[in-house]
């Protein structure tokens, strides 16, 4: 829910969110779908009221979204995390930590590494 950061995220009286929908490379997306199961699951969750108007909506396919880990996922990480430290590099969100994070997790780490530069 982005109107949670900033009142400025939806119009006086409306609300905004976003939802989030991983699916295998072996299935194809289906755009309508989607929003259909999407708004369903809302209503189901108690969300969404059946008559609740969505005044707008954007879907965006994002191929790689999460991050796939490994069995050499905690050593590869210290190594990296090693190397761009002493390069004095900075890292944030999801595939810049690599690491699951909602995107209310990357938008305030990207908030806490901003205010970190803008402090040194």
């Amino acid at each position: 829910f982005p109107m949670n950061f900033s009142t400025t995220a939806a119009p006086g009286g409306a609300s905004s969110l976003y939802a989030e929908v991983s699916y295998s490379p072996r299935h194809r997306f289906n755009r309508k779908t989607a929003e259909k199961t999407i708004r369903r699951d809302l209503i189901t969750a108690g969300i969404l009221r059946p008559d609740d108007k969505v005044l707008t909506r954007h879907v965006h396919d994002i191929r790689y979204g999460y991050v796939v880990y490994d069995h050499a996922y905690r050593e590869s990480l210290a190594t990296i995390n090693t190397f761009l430290a002493r390069s004095g590099m900075l890292t944030a969100g999801r595939f810049g930590r690599w690491k699951y994070m909602s995107m209310e997790d990357v938008l305030l780490d990207g908030k806490i590494v901003s205010e970190y530069i803008r402090k040194t």
